[in-house]
């Protein structure tokens, strides 16, 4: 069964404006799906009235990938994916996403070598989930990410918990969706089982929702076929690629309870500034944004305003090392500057630990106020008129 897109989401798009980016797109696996998002994101954009987008999609073997996978075979797996999106670039995509759920399982590792900004499936179905009042799903998926919680720790932190069936329904489910629902082959038989299986777990543990985790799934598992709400992690990806892909004037600003970030044309800068502590979801967003900003603009610096807070795990510090920061490398940015109160202790070993890694690519300063710190930036050679 194929669906609606252009039900699902409507998108804003100013025709006549810049150029839409062109995207890539790593599918295969499985085709059926990735041929679902080509067609969901083309309904998408023309149902806002926009012109036909320009996907480049590069199709790699399923049953390699599987094969990996089942292996634990991971640096194959991810050398596979990064050559993938190495692929797309060279064809001229913007960014790309992946079109599959159990991919994600390496994500840190594949994003770690992308030369390309990943939308992630997990990332965009978690802010999803974060706006309902869902408190206990169950998840569907693969062996692979049933297995490996791909969900469970993204959604604890905003307090939803995370059901994956036991190993022997498990082995159940995996077996319904491969290889028969990874070429598009629906069986009525599967679909009553698979049905079973998770009215069973909604019965017992008192579930709000279930996640289809595996592109694959939206094949067979419709709304309404169970009696709680499903969330569609495919048709989820797919509004996300497409309000990308029309995003004609390009956001300068991004605003939370958390911080603001804002890009500054004058100073050539982006400016991001914490509210307050953060963590996760809610501190990496708004740090991807800024990354977003300096790919897109000719910012020669990178604000940081911590007098009031920063991240505050060191999962995100890991994550800033071996991701954002070789991402920013590829940047125009030269220089990061730190704005800090005198009085900050709580602070100096986390930011003297920041500090000796953006001095690695970056020229780093400090300063005690904002103002010093747009005013040094006016002073750089390359913002002079």
């Amino acid at each position: 069964m194929r669906h609606d897109y252009s039900k699902h989401n409507s998108l804003d798009c100013q025709i006549g404006g810049t150029e839409q980016m062109k995207f890539g797109m790593i599918g295969g696996i499985g085709p059926a799906s990735t041929a679902d998002y080509y067609k969901g994101i083309i309904d998408l954009c023309i149902h806002s009235g926009c012109s036909y987008p320009e996907l480049v999609i590069d199709s790699i073997d399923m049953n390699r990938m599987c094969g990996y996978f089942e292996e634990g075979n991971e640096s194959d797996a991810v050398s596979m994916l990064v050559s993938s999106i190495y692929n797309v670039k060279a064809a001229g995509a913007q960014a790309v996403a992946i079109a599959s759920n159990t991919p994600h399982i390496l994500y840190e590792e594949i994003a770690r070598h992308s030369p390309l900004p990943i939308l992630s499936i997990v990332d965009e179905t978690c802010a999803y989930i974060s706006e309902k009042t869902y408190k206990r799903v169950l998840f569907l998926g693969t062996g692979f990410t049933m297995k490996s919680g791909l969900y469970t720790k993204p959604l604890a932190q905003f307090g939803v918990k995370v059901l994956t069936p036991c190993p022997d329904d498990a082995l159940i489910l995996h077996k319904i969706i491969y290889p028969n629902l990874e070429n598009g082959i629906v069986i009525a038989a599967d679909k009553t089982k698979m049905i079973d299986i998770s009215e069973r777990y909604i019965r017992d543990f008192h579930l709000d929702a279930v996640i289809l985790g595996c592109t694959e799934i939206p094949l067979m598992i419709q709304e309404g076929d169970l009696s709680v709400p499903v969330i569609n992690t495919m048709q989820i990806h797919i509004a996300s690629i497409a309000k990308k892909i029309l995003s004609d004037v390009p956001e300068t600003e991004f605003d939370s309870t958390y911080c603001h970030v804002q890009y500054l044309e004058k100073e050539r800068a982006v400016l991001l500034a914490w509210r307050e502590f953060a963590s996760f979801e809610n501190y990496r967003k708004p740090t991807r944004f800024a990354l977003d900003l300096m790919q897109k603009y000719p910012v020669t610096s990178f604000i940081v305003d911590a007098r009031k807070g920063f991240e505050d795990e060191t999962e995100d510090a890991k994550w800033g090392f071996s991701w954002l920061l070789p991402h920013m490398k590829k940047t125009t940015c030269e220089t990061v500057i730190f704005v800090m109160n005198e009085q900050q202790s709580t602070l100096d070993e986390e930011m003297d630990m920041w500090t000796n890694e953006f001095r690695k690519y970056f020229t780093v300063r400090k300063f005690v106020s904002l103002e010093e710190a747009l005013h040094d930036c006016l002073r750089m050679p390359q913002n002079r008129n």
